[in-house]
This record gives structure tokens, sequence and C-alpha cells, in this order.
């Protein structure tokens, strides 16, 4: 066996027993279980396939905000533009910005909703949000509009 060789064996045993070690190990299970949470969150947030772009004629800003308060109970404004952040690169980080264009999509959003009989909640000095009655009602569109081919059902995992 070459020089080379046994140095190549040595760096690779030393390494070999770095990934040994326990706490290491720890460490890269801790690694692994908090990327799956990132993708699970970011999925929420940005999802891959937003069924209300193809079922209501819906901007994306409008889309990304329905599917944001679709998947939570109560989305913040934070939370909100966040969600608008993947469809709207060029925007201020400003917090009145922030406020006011979370403020006229929701009002956009809100006059297309009132022809499907839903209507987002104010939660006062919180954010915005969804009924239980009338998420249901928005699940039923997104099946009708499956049904008709209008959009593709996202494959589970």
């Amino acid at each position: 066996m070459s020089e080379e060789t046994k140095k190549v064996l040595a760096q690779l045993e030393d390494a070999w027993s770095f990934l040994r070690d326990p706490m290491i190990k720890l460490a890269i299970d801790e690694i692994n279980r908090l990327q799956d949470e990132i993708k699970y969150l970011n999925d929420l947030i940005y999802p891959e396939h937003n069924p209300f772009l193809y079922t209501m004629s819906l901007t994306q800003q409008e889309a990304a905000l329905l599917f944001a308060m679709y998947r939570t109970e109560k989305c913040s404004q934070e939370h909100l533009d966040m969600a608008m952040e993947v469809v709207d690169t060029k925007r201020s980080s400003d917090e009145a910005a922030v406020s006011g264009r979370v403020k006229v999509t929701i009002c956009n959003l809100r006059k297309k909703l009132s022809l499907y009989d839903v209507d987002v909640i104010n939660y006062r000095n919180f954010g915005y949000g969804l009924t239980t009655e009338h998420k249901a009602k928005l699940k039923d569109i997104i099946e009708k509009g499956a049904a008709a081919g209008r959009i593709p059902l996202r494959q589970s995992r």
C-alpha cells in the first residue's frame, strides 16, 4: 500500500471515528429534524400548488393570503406578509407598507369572496382568518374545480 493511500485511509478513519461520537450523531439527527420541520413550515407558507389561483380568478397575492388563512386558524399581519413575499419580490419591509399592502389585498379578496358567500374575519390587533364554515365552502369550491378538471390535484406525499 502506498504512503498516499495510507494517509487517505487514516483521514477516513479519523472522520469515521468523529461521526461515531454520540454527541455528533445527536447533532446530525437534530439538524435533519430541523431541516424536515423547515420544509414542512415552508410548505405551509409557500405551497407548491395553490388551488385558489385556478378556481376563483384571484391574483397571486390574493391566492397566497387566502391559502395562508385556509391552512391556519388565525393569521397575523406578519404571517400574511410572509405568504405574499413569495409572489411579490419588489416589496418594502417598512411596517406601514406591510400593513397597508395586506389590508388592500384583504379588501380586494373580500370583494371576490363575497361572490361565494365567504368572508374574511378581522381579529383586532392581530390579523385575519376564516371561520370553519367558510373553510368548508372553500374546500367544496376546490373539489368542484378539481372534478371539473380546472385544477390538478396535488399528490399526497
